[in-house]
C-alpha cells in the first residue's frame, strides 16, 4: 500500500522531491509490562518498517531526479530513555 501511495503520488506530479517521515506511534496500553506481543509489533510497524518502506519507494524516483532529500524525524524519547517520557513507558 506504500509503494502504491509513492506511485500514485509520482503519477500525479510526476516525481518525488522529498519525504518526512515523521513516525511517533506507541501505545496506549500505559504500562510497558503490560504491553501484549500484539502491541510490540504495531508499535515497530508505525515507527519502523513503515518509515523503511516508504524510504525504499520513493529512493527509485528520487534517483532518477538525480537529488532529494529524505529526513527522518523521531522524538526526544528515542534519543534518551525517559520513563515518563512515552505512554507505553509510564508507570513501569
Amino acid at each position: 500500500m506504500l509503494a502504491q501511495s509513492a506511485q500514485i503520488i509520482i503519477e500525479r506530479l510526476g516525481k518525488i522531491d522529498a519525504l518526512v517521515n515523521c513516525a511517533g506511534a506507541n501505545s496506549s496500553s500505559g504500562k510497558l509490562r503490560q504491553l501484549s506481543p500484539t502491541a510490540v509489533e504495531e508499535i515497530l510497524e508505525g515507527n519502523l518498517q513503515t518509515v523503511f518502506l516508504l524510504t525504499l519507494a520513493v529512493l527509485p524516483t528520487i534517483g532518477k531526479n538525480g537529488a532529494g532529500d529524505i529526513v527522518h524525524q523521531s522524538s526526544w524519547s528515542a534519543r534518551r530513555f525517559l520513563l515518563k517520557s512515552a505512554t507505553a513507558l509510564r508507570q513501569v
